[in-house]
């Protein structure tokens, strides 16, 4: 498991969504969108656990624009943060660390 520089630990339950109760189940046309939209969660998370950052970013992204949970808004801003580190090019781990700032705002 990854840690936090804090020494926390980003754990999968910790930060994952909680499954959809059946009261509220989707119709087989948002289930699609919604099967979609776990298996886009579950590769970010596997890609940053690998310290695939970049691969982290783009399927939480893509998550979040199939209409995943606003949560994500922490994790997406400590994969910046964690690609910003990882950066050779100063202009790119300024653009990552900004994204990050904006992005625990939101938090």
């Amino acid at each position: 498991m990854a840690k936090h520089r804090h020494g926390g630990s980003f754990s999968r339950t910790k930060h994952a969504t909680p499954p959809a109760s059946r009261r509220y189940a989707a119709s087989p046309v948002s289930t699609a969108t919604g099967s979609t939209r776990t298996a886009e969660l579950q590769a970010g998370f596997e890609a940053f656990e690998r310290g695939d950052y970049t691969q982290a970013i783009h399927a939480w992204k893509r998550a979040q624009a199939d209409g995943a949970p606003t949560g994500l808004a922490a994790v997406l801003a400590e994969a910046h943060f964690r690609r910003a580190l990882c950066a050779a090019n100063d202009a790119r781990r300024v653009q990552d660390l900004s994204e990050a700032v904006q992005l625990a705002k939101l938090r």
